[in-house]
C-alpha cells in the first residue's frame, strides 16, 4: 500500500522502533474506524439528524452545532447537505415530532 509505505518511511526517518510503529498503526486504524462510522452516519438524512442530536449539547447554540457538522460534511463530501440553517431547521423539527 502506498500510504502505508509513506507512513513507514516517515516513521523510519523519525527513528521510530517497531513497537512505536505498531502503536501508531493501532491509533491510526482506530481513527479510520471512527471516520468510517461518521461518514456512514452523515451520508443519510436521518444519520445527519441523529448525529446532530448526539452532539448539539456540546455547542452554545443549535446554529453552532449545525454549522460545525455541516463543515465536516463539506470536508468529507465536497458539498453542503442542507442549503442553510433554516432548511436544516425545517427538516429537524419535521422529523422530531
Amino acid at each position: 500500500m502506498i500510504i502505508k509505505d509513506e507512513i513507514d518511511n516517515k516513521l523510519n526517518s523519525l527513528g521510530c522502533d517497531s513497537k512505536l510503529k505498531q502503536e501508531m498503526y493501532k491509533i491510526l486504524n482506530h481513527e479510520i474506524a471512527i471516520f468510517k462510522q461518521l461518514v456512514g452516519k452523515l451520508h443519510t438524512r436521518q444519520g445527519f439528524l441523529d448525529y446532530f442530536w448526539e452532539t448539539y449539547k456540546t455547542y452554545r447554540t443549535y446554529f453552532d452545532a449545525y454549522e460545525d457538522i455541516e463543515e465536516t460534511y463539506i470536508e468529507i463530501f465536497g458539498q453542503r447537505k442542507y442549503k442553510d440553517f433554516d432548511s436544516f431547521r425545517q427538516t429537524l423539527y419535521r422529523n422530531k415530532n
